[in-house]
């Protein structure tokens, strides 16, 4: 800025010459223009000049020039618009002076807004909202433009085709790690690799999915993905490919669906007891279990049913979460004697019945009963022969006590009891015995 001077007073008629009596830091004096080269301040005076009738005045009281800087020119944001994923060089007209610029950012519609040496960039299309700011300098105060919306615009996504493949058509319950899916995304821009995921769908379902591309060509990747252990329930399968998309490709789904099933898988079934035998009438006292795997090392479900089998008899129960089942038979129900045990497991849903394989025998012990008379007849001196009978498990043996005539016997395990004795009458005990009891018979032998 630049004034013309004026001053007035003195005698004569001489003119008026002026100086700065005070900081030169900004001002200059050329004749009686002052100038300033920026804010601040300065003291002028003035002396007027000699003439034929008067000499040259006293200096003037200093005159105090105060020089204040002035507003910049209105600024606006130029740069309103720009391709999301491509940098927005910001730009602007108006503003004033040496100050330094920076930008003041907030998301509108975009996420992840910011500037960054006068590039403008976002985590997401949408708008966002800047303000330039240009700092004050010796002349100049500080200025801002209006708060600006700037639109980052989708960049023109490149159609992608995807295709479906499966490794099998079929896998076992328990077993689906054997299913593998690669898609094949088509129609790519040379050397961008795809970002998004690759989701296998069976409706709503989500069966896998990866992030992780590996490019086949110049213009397609593929992208696989492994069942989990998920047990998909037995039945059959529907499956389309999703590629996501992303800020360079547009989302595609696989045609047709490809399908598979699932088939149940097979089980074990493992019989034991807690006792190899019992006594005739306490049969409820052992405890016989089943114990149902499966082939693929999945849980066998709870609530279906095993059948135990001993000999003719039979108990029934329901897995529980550990696929064992327990229960005993009632009491009574096997005559005495040695029974194959055995379990069937009736299957469920996703796993196949079985039938239990190992040998296991239980064995019910009787107590003996002599069936045959309590007596019979011989002649004297002939030698006689007379068949004791009993029932009883194990087989019983035979053994005679008290009086016995001499040269009379009985085998212990035929029970055959025989003899040559002279006439009479003789009384004397018949014993059967096993593991179980024994039981006592008075015997008569008379002529």
């Amino acid at each position: 800025s630049s004034y013309t001077l004026v001053a007035s007073g003195g005698n004569g008629t001489g003119g008026y010459t002026f100086s700065i009596s005070g900081p030169t830091g900004v001002c200059s004096l050329v004749g009686n223009v002052l100038s300033a080269s920026g804010s601040g301040s300065c003291a002028i005076t003035a002396v007027r000049i000699a003439d034929g009738n008067y000499l040259v005045s006293p200096s003037s009281v200093p005159v105090s020039f105060i020089f204040t800087a002035k507003a910049q020119a209105p600024i606006t944001l130029t740069s309103t618009s720009g391709t999301f994923g491509t940098g927005l060089a910001m730009t602007f007209t108006g503003g004033s002076g040496t100050g330094a610029v920076t930008y003041g950012v907030t998301n509108g519609t975009a996420t992840g807004c910011a500037v960054t040496s006068g590039v403008l960039s976002s985590t997401g299309a949408g708008t966002c909202t800047v303000t330039v700011n240009k700092a004050g300098d010796a002349n100049y105060l500080a200025a801002s433009s209006a708060p600006t919306t700037v639109t980052l615009a989708a960049p023109s996504k490149v159609p992608t085709t995807t295709t479906l493949f499966e490794l099998r058509s079929s896998i076992i319950y328990g077993d689906e790690r054997d299913q593998v899916f690669t898609a094949t995304v088509s129609g790519l821009t040379s050397n961008t690799l795809p970002t998004g995921t690759v989701t296998f769908t069976f409706g709503s379902t989500v069966l896998c999915s990866t992030s992780t591309f590996f490019w086949v060509n110049a213009h397609a990747v593929i992208a696989q993905c492994r069942l989990t252990e998920a047990q998909l329930p037995v039945g059959s399968y529907s499956v389309v490919a999703i590629y996501s998309g992303d800020v360079h490709y547009v989302t595609s789904t696989s045609s047709p669906a490809r399908n598979f099933t699932v088939t149940k898988d097979s089980s074990k079934t493992v019989v034991s007891e807690s006792a190899i035998s019992a006594i005739a009438g306490t049969e409820s006292s052992v405890t016989f279990t089943a114990t149902v795997t499966s082939s693929h090392g999945e849980p066998v479900p709870s609530g279906y049913l095993v059948t135990i089998h001993v000999g003719a008899a039979t108990c029934t129960g329901l897995t529980n979460a550990s696929g064992v089942v327990t229960c005993h038979i009632a009491n009574g129900v096997l005559a005495g004697g040695s029974y194959a045990v055995s379990a069937t497991y009736a299957g469920d849903p996703n796993i196949a019945g079985s039938a239990s394989t190992n040998s296991l025998n239980f064995s019910v012990f009787k107590r003996p009963a002599i069936t045959s008379a309590n007596s019979t007849t011989f002649s004297s001196g002939v030698s006689f022969s007379f068949h004791v009978t009993a029932t009883g498990f194990p087989a019983p043996t035979f053994s005679l006590s008290g009086t016995v005539p001499l040269g009379v016997t009985i085998n212990a395990t035929t029970g055959v009891l025989s003899g040559t004795v002279s006439t009479g009458t003789y009384h004397f005990t018949i014993k059967a015995t096993n593991s179980a009891g024994s039981t006592s018979q008075s015997f008569t032998l008379h002529s």
